[in-house]
């Protein structure tokens, strides 16, 4: 870091100005002209859907892959796969998108807040095991900005949940598109790091495509 700030006078780390988004090319314009001339726009008659969920389940190392209209509604798919539902608690961080707390009322159950780690941004899995109470159906990490949450340390507690209790599942239900982030060279969203996990590609998320929500598992 530089002794003094850009804004200040200092040496400015970027010069050059961030790419506009989206970024798109004539790939994209002919992918999107043969849907359009195909007459098929919708998944019960096109393949696209159920290619790219195929495509992008196996990406992330999951089993499968359903595609839903928006992030918010893979974290609702997420959950109710789980078992979560009313009167249930989810363990996650406040430090996401309101999706994150919005799905679990969804689904008829409430959001446990616990604190961040300052190193990383994300859910400290040292703070977890104060915040389990026996309605603790799963916690809920998520990767900000494409930063890992220490998957370790979230599924070393969930385990000892479920040795002493009903599970604690660990669901990488992320709203901050974490569809490549990796943790210790293992997809956040694979079944090495988790039981279930929703990605947003909303433009506003972290990894942008066009406006849907991945639910894969």
């Amino acid at each position: 870091m530089t002794a003094q700030l850009a804004i200040d006078g200092g040496a400015p780390i970027r010069r050059e100005p961030f790419p506009e988004w989206p970024i798109f090319g004539n790939r994209e314009e002919q992918l999107l002209l043969e849907v359009l001339h195909s007459g098929k726009w919708g998944e019960l008659t096109g393949s696209k859907v159920v290619t790219f969920a195929r495509d992008f389940a196996a990406f992330q190392g999951a089993a499968y892959g359903v595609c839903v209209p928006n992030g918010t509604l893979a974290l609702e798919v997420g959950l109710e796969a789980l078992g979560v539902g009313h009167a249930d608690e989810i363990i996650t961080t406040a430090y996401t998108f309101i999706a994150t707390a919005s799905s679990a009322f969804a689904v008829g159950a409430r959001p446990i807040f616990v604190d961040i780690d300052p190193e990383t941004n994300n859910i400290d899995p040292a703070r977890i095991a104060a915040a389990i109470t026996p309605r603790t159906k799963a916690i809920v990490p998520v990767h900000i900005g494409g930063q890992p949450a220490d998957m370790d340390g979230v599924m070393e507690v969930a385990s000892r949940r479920a040795r002493t209790s009903p599970p604690a599942r660990a669901a990488s239900l992320s709203p901050t598109a974490a569809s490549t982030t990796r943790w210790r060279g293992r997809c956040t969203t694979s079944g090495a790091c988790r039981r279930a996990a929703g990605t947003s590609t909303s433009c506003s998320a972290g990894t942008c495509a066009c406006p849907s929500g991945r639910a894969p598992s």
